[in-house]
């Protein structure tokens, strides 16, 4: 165990944005050009950003844990829609630094909430998936989801680690954990704390270890999805169905 706090460098959470739009930064942005659908015009643009409308992520609350601690404050990352057409996006946290720390920060809590153009309303219930370090079953995640993320759990700590997490295959083989779809002016807000297992050792001490989130995203359509994902196109109906609850 740990006689002083360990430092995890995890300062700021980001992704170095792929285009600039307009003075802010774009994850993707892009004149579809695909003829073998409708799709004809409008442009796509998926933009991230964090706490207070800023680029990064401040993660500062997660420096300097000590082992079976978590962080007080979450890091919120909203992804939203700023371009004219629907898209569909895939999301996943990237990790660099001490490769062991993967084993021993874990997810304690992660939420996903559908907010409107105004930010405040909602277009579905809160999904809180992961609460404590586990599948959670409350606010809008049923037990199959639950059950789903209880698989990720690290045999040692019992703790959905950041290694499990960042490996799994649940929503497609590149190991995207998250996607969605959106209207023009729609968002998903992912809120989520970490936390570091009690059995961490001295041997991890003041290791640096940074996170960033990446997202791509694509017209709606099963060719366009097959060409950014393969295998991206099974989830076609489901990103369609998604849309429609947008109003």
């Amino acid at each position: 165990m740990f006689k002083s706090k360990m430092i995890l460098g995890l300062a700021a959470i980001g992704m170095s944005a792929i285009i600039a739009v307009g003075g802010t930064y774009a994850w993707f942005t892009s004149t579809p050009t695909l003829t073998s659908n409708n799709f004809t015009t409008g442009t796509l643009t998926a933009k991230l950003t964090g706490s207070g409308g800023a680029t990064t992520l401040d993660l500062s609350a997660a420096n300097k844990l000590v082992p079976g601690e978590v962080m007080g404050t979450p890091t919120s990352i909203t992804i939203e829609n700023t371009g004219s057409a629907n898209l569909a996006w895939f999301g996943k946290l990237v990790f660099s630094g001490n490769d062991a720390l993967k084993d021993h920060i874990y997810i304690d809590s992660m939420k996903m909430e559908f907010l409107d153009p105004d930010g405040v309303s909602t277009w579905l219930s809160e999904d809180e998936f992961i609460k404590d370090g586990v599948g959670y079953t409350g606010n809008g995640a049923g037990q199959g989801e639950a059950d789903w993320f209880n698989s990720l759990k690290d045999n040692a700590s019992g703790k959905i680690t950041l290694r499990n997490f960042m490996g799994n295959q649940g929503v497609n083989a590149l190991g995207y954990e998250n996607q969605g779809s959106l209207k023009p002016g729609f968002k998903y807000r992912i809120t989520f704390k970490l936390g570091l297992t009690g059995n961490t050792d001295d041997t991890l001490q003041n290791q640096p270890a940074n996170l960033s989130y990446k997202v791509i995203s694509t017209q709606i359509n099963s060719d366009a999805l097959e060409n950014l994902i393969s295998g991206g196109s099974i989830h076609f109906q489901w990103f369609s169905t998604n849309i429609s609850t947008q109003k």
